[in-house]
């Protein structure tokens, strides 16, 4: 789970990631962005902006990390079976 600000409406976003699925030990689990609009209203947003998330794999960490210095933060993913991600 990873927290940030990914669309600059001053609300926290959520990132999570899935390690395993139950019973299926290797199987690539599922990952999430989570937009909250400040009213406590929650929408899941992956498909729209980060397809390539759904099945990423065995995630065992995730971090919103400046690589650039363009001022945005991007979203690094690791996991077991899988590369390193970049988004």
């Amino acid at each position: 789970m990873a927290f940030y600000d990914i669309d600059g409406d001053d609300h926290i976003n959520l990132f999570l990631g899935e390690g395993v699925k139950i019973s299926q030990y290797g199987a690539p689990g599922g990952s999430f962005i989570l937009e909250n609009d400040g009213s406590g209203n929650i929408k899941n947003i992956t498909e729209s902006i980060a397809s390539e998330l759904a099945d990423l794999g065995m995630i065992t960490d995730v971090s919103f990390a400046g690589l650039y210095g363009d001022g945005s933060n991007e979203l690094i993913v690791v996991g077991e079976f899988m590369a390193s991600n970049l988004f």
